[in-house]
């Protein structure tokens, strides 16, 4: 949990909530793989927040890997959308547009209305 608000706090410019976000996902790496992936996610957000786009996406590829690792696809849709959110402000639009729309696909087969939502706004924004 204190990592959830940590992201928020980083993504609102605190560096020193950037700091413990760190250190606390390498005790869930650690110690927690699985619950890892969920919680890379607002940490992912909050680096695209601050402009940090290559820590980001190095975070998002992290978490892909982990969930396809642990066969634990829940969260894929939402990691997929905010790398095409990335990419996105890259200026890679057509890859991120891609990005959005195999996140809304995989959202929609697992039946994922919120990730689904959210993939369908970002992928109509861009």
């Amino acid at each position: 949990f204190d990592v959830m608000l940590d992201s928020l706090a980083a993504a609102r410019g605190d560096q020193t909530a950037l700091e413990r976000v760190d250190g606390n996902i390498d005790t869930l790496r650690a110690a927690m793989s699985g619950i890892a992936v969920a919680a890379l996610a607002p940490y992912a957000e909050a680096l695209i927040d601050i402009g940090e786009f290559a820590h980001a996406r190095a975070i998002l590829a992290e978490a892909m890997v982990m969930a396809t690792d642990k066969h634990d696809r829940h969260y894929l849709a939402e990691l997929l959308r905010l790398d095409g959110l990335c990419l996105e402000r890259l200026g890679k639009a057509g890859t991120a547009r891609e990005r959005y729309a195999a996140a809304l696909a995989l959202a929609e087969e697992q039946d994922a209305t919120v990730l689904a939502a959210r993939a369908r706004q970002s992928l109509s924004a861009s």
